[in-house]
C-alpha cells in the first residue's frame, strides 16, 4: 500500500510526509545511531560513539521526531471526517483490543511494516493495565510483512497501572507524564543490537513511546495512527 510516512514533528509544528524511498536512507543513519543495546547487565556501548543530537538515543529523545506513523488520525471533535478518515479512527479503536478482528489487524500491520526495513526488533508497549496483548498480536502480525525480517521480543511492562492516554486526551485532561506510566523492562535475555521499533496502536502524547525509550535505553516508535497534531 503507497501510503505515507508521517515523520512526526511536534505539536507546533506540521508532521511531515516524506517517501518510503526517503526512510530508507533514514533507516541507513538510524542504524549507524543505534550505538548501545539493553542488555541483562544494563545498557552497553556496541563500537560506534554515539552522535552528538542524535534523534534516536539520547535523553533529549522527542517521539514527535522518531515516531513512525502510517495513517494521521483526525479527531472528529475538530472537524466533520472523510471516509478515509473515518476508517483510520475505526482502526485505531479495533487495534486496542486483543481480539481485533483480523482483517482489520492485516491492513494495519502491512501499512505499519512498510514503515520499517529488517532485519530489526518489534517491541510491544503495553497498554495502561500494563497488558501487552493487542500490541503483541499487532507486532506479531507486522512482522510477518516486514522486508529483511522482524522478531517481536516482548520485554515491556508496568509496575503499576496508568491513567488512560486516551481517556486523559478526550476529557481535555494534562498529559499523562512520563513516570505516570511506571514502564520497565522484563528480566528477559539480552537481544541482538539491531534496529528496534517500539509498537503502539495510536500516538496521542508521545510520552507512552518515550517511557518505553527510557525502560529500554534504545528504540524508534510505530504506530498506526498519529493523534498528536491537530491544526483544523
Amino acid at each position: 500500500m503507497n501510503q505515507k510516512l508521517y515523520r512526526l514533528q511536534s505539536r507546533a509544528g506540521l508532521s511531515l510526509a516524506i517517501t518510503a524511498a526517503g526512510a530508507a536512507s533514514e533507516d541507513s543513519e538510524l542504524s549507524n545511531e543505534q550505538t548501545f543495546c539493553h542488555t541483562s547487565l544494563g545498557v552497553r556501548e556496541t563500537g560506534t560513539a554515539t552522535q552528538k543530537g542524535s534523534t534516536t538515543m539520547n535523553s533529549t529523545f522527542n517521539p514527535y521526531r522518531t515516531t513512525r506513523a502510517a495513517r494521521r488520525y483526525v479527531s472528529p471533535r475538530t472537524r466533520p471526517l472523510n471516509e478515509y478518515e473515518r476508517e483510520t479512527r475505526a482502526l485505531s479503536y479495533m487495534l486496542k483490543e486483543a481480539d481485533c478482528p483480523e482483517a482489520a489487524l492485516q491492513i494495519a500491520a502491512a501499512e505499519m511494516a512498510a514503515l520499517v526495513w529488517g532485519p530489526c526488533h518489534l517491541i510491544p508497549a503495553p497498554d495502561h493495565t500494563g497488558d501487552t496483548s493487542a500490541n503483541r498480536r499487532l507486532a506479531k502480525a507486522i512482522a510477518a510483512h516486514v522486508k529483511g525480517g522482524a522478531e517481536v521480543h516482548d520485554i515491556l511492562t508496568r509496575t503499576a497501572p496508568a491513567p488512560s492516554s486516551c481517556d486523559r486526551h478526550r476529557n481535555r485532561g494534562p498529559a499523562v507524564s512520563v513516570e505516570e506510566h511506571n514502564i520497565t523492562r522484563r528480566d528477559a535475555k539480552p537481544i541482538p543490537c539491531r534496529r528496534t521499533f517500539i509498537v503502539d496502536n495510536v500516538l496521542v502524547g508521545g510520552n507512552t513511546i518515550r517511557a518505553c525509550f527510557n525502560a529500554l535505553g534504545f528504540g524508534t516508535g510505530l504506530v498506526f495512527g498519529d493523534a498528536s497534531y491537530h491544526f483544523e
